[in-house]
């Protein structure tokens, strides 16, 4: 089980600027802790740290530390997804994912080679399943 897990969006190979006023309400929705380039958010299962550039106008890339296996993440991260052209992968390589099929033409050049082909999850169902599979393996 990886310890970091990573979301980046893309537009046309290049980093997809997605406005943080249409990601901060989702993070809202939990209590949160900002600090510098990070948040605490305080899922009802537990804790996990979001690095993001929090004060920014714009995002493209955050990570997630010490994610937690609970139905609560999954729902915030398929909710960021929908925010832009996200691909979502992790620190050891393992079941990239899109929630889109054409985000793929989205990313660079060198992307799937490097990371894999990405596993579809167009449906919330669908993406939990995929995270929980992460945690078997």
């Amino acid at each position: 089980m990886a310890t970091e897990w990573y979301l980046q969006a893309y537009a046309k190979g290049h980093e997809q600027q997605i406005p943080m006023t249409n990601l901060m309400p989702i993070f809202l929705k939990y209590p949160i802790q900002k600090h510098e380039n990070c948040i605490d958010l305080m899922l009802p299962s537990g804790m996990v740290s979001v690095y993001i550039n929090w004060s920014s106008d714009c995002v493209s890339s955050m990570m997630i530390s010490r994610p937690i296996q609970c139905d609560t993440l999954s729902n915030v991260l398929f909710e960021v997804m929908q925010c832009g052209n996200f691909i979502f992968f992790t620190s050891d390589g393992v079941l990239p994912i899109v929630i889109t099929p054409c985000i793929v033409d989205e990313l660079p050049v060198g992307m799937i080679d490097s990371l894999g082909y990405p596993r579809l999850a167009e449906n919330l169902t669908t993406f939990s399943q995929i995270l929980t599979k992460m945690y078997s393996h």
